[in-house]
C-alpha cells in the first residue's frame, strides 16, 4: 500500500508544449546575416530547449509539439529522444517544413534572427495583431503575420466577426450576442478551429471549414460569465 509520503516522493511528469527548431548559427561574430559565410545546425526552440535541460537534470518531460515530416523533423525528434525527453506527443506533421532560424551572433553576443517555415496558424484579436506587427489595419497586420512566416491568420474583430488570410481565405461576419462577459472567448474560437483542424489532418482549408461555427460559439460564450459554463 503506497502512503502520502510515497506520492510525495514519486517523481512528477512534467509537460511541455511549445517548439522545436533547427538554429542554423554563423560561429562567429557578425553584425547581420549577409556577412555569414556558413551556418552550423543546432537544437533550437524556447521551450524545447527547456524540456532538454529539464531531463539532463532528471524530470521526466514530455514535450508536445510539431515538426515537418522531413530531414530536420527526424533530426529535432531524434535528438529530442536521446535527451530523454518523451516524444510521444511530438508529431511530424505531413506537407508541413520544419522551422529553421538563421542566426547571427553580435560581438556583444547578441543574437538576430530571420525564421523560415514558421507557424500553421496564428490566431489573434485587433489589439494584438497592431501589437504584433504594428499595423492598425487588420488586413495589413494579417499580410505582415503571413510575410513573418505564418501560413494561416486568423483575426477576430469582436463584434464585427473574423478574418481569414494566407493559403486560404474567409470572411465571417458577426453573431449577436448579448454580452455579459468575454473571457475566454477567443479561447472558444481557437479551441474549434484546432478541433477542425485536428479532425482534417491539419489540412489549411479544415479552418476555412470551422471558422463559422467558431464565430458562433465565441458569441454564445459571451453570453455567459465564463466559458465553460
Amino acid at each position: 500500500m503506497s502512503t502520502i509520503a510515497d506520492e510525495a516522493a514519486r517523481p512528477r511528469r512534467t509537460l511541455c508544449l511549445g517548439e522545436a527548431l533547427v538554429d542554423l548559427i554563423c560561429e562567429r561574430p557578425i553584425e547581420d546575416l549577409a556577412r555569414a559565410d556558413s551556418f552550423v545546425p543546432h537544437f533550437g526552440g524556447a521551450v524545447a530547449n527547456v524540456a532538454v535541460i529539464a531531463a539532463r537534470y532528471g524530470a521526466h518531460v514530455t514535450l508536445a509539439g510539431g515538426a515537418g515530416d522531413d530531414a530536420w523533423g527526424a533530426w529535432l525528434r531524434a535528438r529530442l529522444r536521446r535527451e530523454g525527453v518523451d516524444v510521444s506527443l511530438f508529431k511530424l506533421i505531413a506537407g508541413s517544413q520544419t522551422p529553421l532560424a538563421m542566426v547571427a551572433v553580435g560581438a556583444d553576443g547578441e543574437p538576430s534572427y530571420e525564421i523560415y517555415g514558421g507557424a500553421l496558424l496564428v490566431r489573434a484579436n485587433e489589439e494584438e495583431v497592431a501589437l504584433m506587427t504594428g499595423e492598425g489595419d487588420s488586413e495589413r497586420a494579417a499580410l505582415a503575420l503571413l510575410e513573418s512566416g505564418a501560413r494561416l491568420v486568423v483575426v477576430t474583430l469582436g463584434a464585427e466577426g473574423a478574418i481569414l488570410r494566407g493559403e486560404v481565405r474567409a470572411d465571417v461576419p458577426g453573431v449577436p450576442a448579448d454580452v455579459f462577459s468575454t473571457i475566454g472567448a477567443g479561447d472558444v474560437l481557437s479551441g474549434i478551429l484546432l478541433a477542425g483542424l485536428a479532425d482534417r489532418g491539419f489540412e489549411p482549408a479544415a479552418v476555412a471549414a470551422a471558422l463559422p461555427l467558431a464565430v458562433e460559439a465565441s458569441a454564445r460564450a459571451c453570453e455567459r460569465w465564463a466559458p465553460l459554463e
